[in-house]
């Protein structure tokens, strides 16, 4: 098929689990998305990395790991090779277009280039969305 399989669980997490996502998000802080997929200012990301200092913040959030630790069970995959976790916050009307989760320079890596992306949403809309 032309288009990615799309699978959707309903209820994968509480909502008192999103608000400590949301929360962790909120202390390791939010910096604008000024990436290859988001030129418009429209967003902000959150990353939990070795790179942004906060690492350890991030592996010692019992949602943050239940998420990586639920990724892996559903991908049937060890949990070390779930990435780290990424939080994109979107404006009001903000949006995200077509992109392709894999650069050509990821064909380099030990692992190869990524073949699954794992999306979690933590809001909903009343309308409008895809």
């Amino acid at each position: 098929p032309d288009d990615p399989w799309i699978v959707r669980f309903k209820n994968f997490i509480s909502d008192a689990d999103i608000e400590r996502l949301l929360s962790l998000a909120d202390n390791i802080g939010w910096d604008m998305a000024l990436k290859e997929n988001d030129k418009s200012g429209d967003s902000y990301y959150s990353k939990c990395s070795s790179e942004n200092w906060n690492e350890s913040e991030c592996i010692s959030n019992r949602v943050y790991n239940k998420i990586k630790y639920l990724a892996a069970q559903i991908a049937q995959v060890p949990e070390g090779h779930i990435d780290t976790l990424t939080f994109v916050k979107y404006k009001e009307g903000g949006h995200s277009d077509l992109f392709h989760d894999v650069t050509f320079r990821d064909s380099w890596l030990p692992s190869g280039p990524r073949v699954l992306s794992f999306v979690v949403f933590l809001s909903d809309v009343d309308e409008g969305g895809a």
